[in-house]
């Protein structure tokens, strides 16, 4: 004989409050000398779950001044300062994802070598239970990063990217059609004039 009774599920779990993460390393300053700006920003560690409660509504970026002192004809190369370490899985169910990044620790100097490789690392994680269990979730998407440094000073481009914070699950809407990445140019943007000494490529 069998004996069958029944359970409830997670719903009975902890309420979880929404956390930020600390503060990321500074960034490379965007100059090497003559006065340029660093930044640092922090995301949300850990989002709110079964009722908790909202993030503080605090900075997720700061800006600083560096490299103030006067230039030097020297050759600098770029440098890559070390990896982060990896987030926490974007999930509490079913598959996620993990992410890390580097800053540029040095940039390089007009005639030195810039910093070669990838700025960011992703990798796909198992957050618990998974099929029915989880119900029906949404895929969601991260909020846009910060644009990149321009990659010319006279008619570059820059990019910017988002990340994919929750995949769906069960009868949950798809993130489809929807970009990760974005190329703009830059030096100048489409709506502004071209910077003082650059001339026009031809078309």
């Amino acid at each position: 004989l069998e004996e069958v009774e029944s359970c409830v599920g997670d719903r009975d779990a902890a309420v979880v409050d929404c956390q930020w993460n600390n503060w990321d390393s500074w960034s490379a300053c965007t100059c090497t000398c003559g006065g340029g700006s660093k930044r640092r920003t922090r995301s949300v560690r850990r989002s709110p779950a079964r009722g908790g409660k909202l993030c503080e509504p605090v900075k997720k970026a700061e800006v600083h001044p560096c490299n103030e002192q006067p230039c030097a004809n020297t050759c600098v190369d770029g440098e890559w300062a070390a990896w982060s370490a990896w987030s926490a899985c974007t999930a509490t169910c079913g598959k996620g994802f993990q992410w890390r990044h580097r800053d540029v620790a040095r940039q390089a100097s007009p005639c030195g070598a810039p910093a070669t490789g990838k700025a960011q690392e992703w990798k796909l994680c198992d957050g618990g239970a998974r099929g029915a269990a989880c119900g029906d979730r949404d895929c969601k998407l991260s909020e846009w990063h910060e644009w990149s440094d321009c990659s010319c000073t006279c008619f570059g481009v820059r990019e910017r990217s988002r990340l994919v914070e929750q995949y769906h699950a069960g009868n949950g809407k798809q993130c489809v059609n929807q970009d990760l990445k974005q190329i703009e140019p830059c030096n100048p943007t489409l709506d502004e004039p071209a910077p003082v000494g650059c001339v026009t490529p031809p078309l």
